[in-house]
């Protein structure tokens, strides 16, 4: 049977084994005592948040493990990852407005509305 295991359990363990305060750990990480109870009680705690307190602690939360868990709070920090990203949106969305705007005239009606001039469109796509 295979059990999922209560992370914010087996962070709590180590929390209480390394001998550290709760304060201190929550200080070091930018976060309140609070959050840290709050983060105990989650079955499925981020591992962004294991590694953080992890790395507080001096504790590997996932030596011994398949993935490779340095790449887990840092996946999408790989350089020009968000402004690729954004660019692409940014084209998906100017190819959605020129569809929108393509109907638009068609349903204005007339046989030579069916498609807009480039100007038109560059207008429409600029604002």
């Amino acid at each position: 049977m295979n059990e999922e295991i209560h992370r914010g359990q087996l962070v709590k363990k180590a929390v209480s084994d390394s001998g550290l305060k709760i304060s201190e750990i929550a200080r070091k990480i930018g976060r309140s005592r609070r959050f840290i109870y709050i983060m105990f009680d989650k079955k499925d705690m981020p591992f962004h948040y294991m590694t953080k307190i992890g790395d507080v602690i001096n504790h590997d939360f996932f030596a011994g493990t398949k993935s490779d868990h340095n790449n887990i709070p840092h996946l999408y920090q790989k350089e020009g990852y968000w402004k690729d990203k954004y660019l692409n949106l940014l084209e998906e969305h100017k190819e959605l407005l020129k569809l929108h705007y393509l109907i638009l005239e068609k349903k204005k009606g007339g046989n030579n509305s069916a498609f807009l001039n480039q100007e038109t469109l560059q207008q429409h796509t600029m604002d």
